[in-house]
């Protein structure tokens, strides 16, 4: 799955953040929802109780996350045999960097697309 993921690595957050927290298999992970695009709130489960928080400041640790798994399969698909060619492991090093400078065009690019599945996700 994180070899397929990471081949498409700027679409992957969102698409990793879809597959932890919104399949069906797992109601578990099931712990956020944006309900509402006009508001600067969304709704995330613990201790079994829904509550508001902030929605950038959540959803940035929502990609931080993520990046931060994505980043260490990658490290391990390095190790073993892959299938990753060099213009996807160049492109994914690149995502990596830009990451790690706080590029704005890509975060900006990162939160939009995650809100947007969140929103279209969010029952």
């Amino acid at each position: 799955y994180y070899n397929n993921i990471l081949k498409g690595i700027y679409g992957a957050v969102p698409k990793l953040v879809e597959k932890i927290h919104f399949d069906e298999e797992h109601p578990e992970n099931q712990n956020i929802k944006l309900t509402n695009k006009k508001e600067p709130y969304i709704k995330i489960r613990k201790n079994n109780k829904w509550k508001l928080v902030n929605r950038k400041t959540e959803i940035l640790d929502l990609i931080d996350s993520k990046c931060f798994l994505l980043r260490q399969k990658y490290e391990n698909l390095l190790k073993k045999n892959h299938n990753l060619t060099e213009e996807q492991q160049d492109k994914i090093d690149s995502f990596i960097e830009d990451y790690d400078k706080d590029n704005k065009v890509l975060l900006d690019g990162l939160l939009n697309k995650t809100e947007m599945m969140l929103l279209n996700n969010s029952k």
